[in-house]
């Protein structure tokens, strides 16, 4: 199984840039004018979603035996949380939360984390950064 997720490490990368990049776009607030693209997929990629898109992330890395793509997504999600934390406290542009809509901070906090990790990762792999050298 390692050797298949090396093999296909390009194409998973890209999976991974993709699913990350389209949730932070469509169910995450337009900074500008706090629109959301596609709000009814904010409840579709909520926490649940998040806790299982890490645990891939960090289960994938650990079959691939990638000590460089652990600490890289590690890194990634606790920026992605630290940032959303940060906007929740009025930094940047102030985050508008609607419970209704399933817009609650541990929902912003966790998918962002997942999703720039998962970005960080998709990256690596994409690129070569991260291979069976590390």
């Amino acid at each position: 199984m390692r050797d298949s997720l090396w093999h296909y490490s390009r194409p998973i990368g890209s999976g991974l840039i993709a699913l990350s990049v389209g949730v932070l776009f469509l169910t995450f607030q337009d900074p500008y004018n706090d629109r959301i693209w596609v709000p009814g997929l904010v409840p579709v990629f909520g926490v649940p979603f998040a806790v299982t898109f890490i645990a891939a992330q960090l289960w994938m890395l650990a079959v691939m035996k990638s000590q460089r793509g652990v600490a890289l997504a590690a890194f990634f999600m606790v920026v992605g949380a630290a940032l959303m934390i940060l906007r929740n406290a009025g930094w940047f542009w102030p985050l508008l939360l609607d419970p209704s809509m399933g817009l609650t901070l541990p929902r912003q906090v966790v998918c962002a984390a997942a999703c720039t990790g998962g970005a960080a990762v998709g990256i690596g792999l994409a690129s070569g950064w991260l291979s069976r050298a590390d």
